[in-house]
């Protein structure tokens, strides 16, 4: 079978052989008529660029099609612009060089957000930490949320005994791997979700002021800050020990945090 370029050649051979030179003009006269069909276009890119404070990227736009390229340099980078002692390949290269210096500004301004949100997210965490530790607990630290720190430490990736009396922070107050079963001596508990990838029952040391109760099978949720107590054996109605890990929800330090919140806030109207 011929290919597509062996074609190409064989109907070159066959135009000169029949046509001469004349033919060959034929064949450079059609390829001329498709590149041109773009040069109306390319001269407006270019002159909207020139314009724009921005720039665009016209290198990638020349570039989309070969005929668009082809287009440019043969009819259009050495013409000259509106009288000027420039020439339409002048304002393509003035025009990239305005885009690349605006998505470098861009990128610059990125970096340096994200920097400062990094600088604040620092902060906060550290201030976090004084007022734990204000407050009585060893330490603060943040997990997505229960699901993922508990998976954790089943796994072996941190030793969940390091956390005892510890603030935990978790960004996602809920999770849909622990669900409620019973109250149990002021304590919440929860089952595990085997789908989730964990087997521990959660204990969850009840407020007092709470009367509230959640229903049997409702999801372990308003989980946003505790404190890990540790791990503990409770009794199931079968008699059985099982193992249950213990957190209270760390009520003191929500209260200093609100408090911090507050004074903050008084602090920037009072400005």
């Amino acid at each position: 079978m011929i290919n597509v370029s062996m074609k190409v050649i064989l109907s070159l051979v066959f135009v000169m052989a029949i046509q001469g030179c004349g033919g060959l003009k034929t064949l450079t006269a059609m390829s001329d008529s498709e590149y041109k069909q773009y040069n109306d276009e390319i001269l407006e890119k270019l002159e909207q660029c020139h314009k724009s404070d921005k720039g665009m990227d016209i290198n990638k736009y020349l570039k989309k099609r070969k005929a668009i390229q082809r287009t440019y340099e043969r009819y259009v980078i050495d013409e000259e612009y509106n009288e000027t002692d420039k020439t339409y390949g002048d304002l393509k290269e003035e025009c990239q060089t305005k885009y690349n210096n605006e998505q470098l500004r861009l990128e610059k301004i990125k970096a340096q957000k994200l920097q400062e949100e990094k600088e604040t997210a620092a902060k906060v965490l550290k201030d976090n930490e004084d007022l734990a530790k204000k407050n009585g607990y060893k330490g603060y630290v943040e997990f997505v949320d229960m699901h993922q720190f508990i998976r954790l430490a089943e796994a072996g990736s941190i030793s969940i005994n390091d956390y005892k009396q510890y603030v935990i922070h978790f960004r996602d107050s809920g999770t849909y791997a622990y669900k409620f079963t019973q109250l149990a001596q002021g304590i919440e508990m929860y089952q595990p979700n085997y789908r989730y990838g964990v087997n521990s029952t959660l204990g969850i040391k009840r407020i007092k002021e709470n009367k509230n109760q959640p229903l049997e099978g409702q999801l372990l949720n308003n989980i946003e800050y505790v404190s890990f107590i540790g791990v503990s054996t409770y009794k199931t109605v079968l008699g059985a020990n099982k193992q249950i890990v213990l957190f209270d929800r760390a009520i003191d330090f929500k209260v200093a945090l609100v408090q911090d919140i507050l004074e903050e806030l008084s602090d920037r109207l009072s400005q």
